[in-house]
């Protein structure tokens, strides 16, 4: 669902409604949505059961809560459940009892299929004061990088190779 795009029932005087949505196979991809199913001033809010395979959340709101009666329940059932810190999942009330939230989907660690960068870092020459003594430089050690010569980068071979660069150590006047 797009940014701004909801799917609700909002009933201010009665119960929330509920809302079942199943894509199995498929994913659900919440970006800056909502699905809710609300309740206003006398009823409990309402229930969402949703099913998919991937489920994920950016910004995004699920929300069965109630003003006066008791929240909802929410149920997830997929095979993955990723949401963003900014993303909500609640069944809460302003003054009954609070609902339930249910996800059932395995454990995943993203951090165990993040890996760090495989590139070395750049390597930057020693600096030795002496030589600019040497030279009669009275303006002390400048280190500077020549800028970005651009080479073809191979068929399959990663980015981070796309241009070479050269350092040179400056010894002279003051800027």
């Amino acid at each position: 669902m797009a940014a701004g795009s909801r799917l609700s029932t909002d009933a201010r005087l009665a119960q929330g409604g509920d809302i079942f949505v199943q894509t199995l196979g498929s994913e659900i991809f919440l970006d800056g949505a909502a699905i809710q199913a609300s309740a206003g001033a006398l009823g409990n809010g309402g229930d969402l059961r949703l099913e998919t395979t991937f489920f994920v959340l950016e910004n995004a709101s699920i929300l069965a809560e109630a003003d006066a009666g008791n929240g909802g329940k929410v149920d997830i059932f997929a095979d993955a459940v990723v949401p963003d810190l900014f993303s909500r999942i609640s069944a809460d009330s302003n003054t009954g009892n609070a609902g339930t939230v249910n996800i059932e989907a395995p454990d995943i660690d993203l951090n165990a299929v993040i890996s760090g960068q495989s590139t070395t870092p750049l390597m930057v020459p020693a600096l030795d004061l002496s030589l600019c003594a040497a030279a009669g430089g009275e303006g002390g050690l400048r280190l500077q990088r020549a800028p970005l010569r651009p080479l073809e980068p191979l068929p399959g071979a990663p980015l981070s190779r796309a241009g070479a660069s050269e350092w040179t150590v400056n010894c002279g006047a003051k800027r």
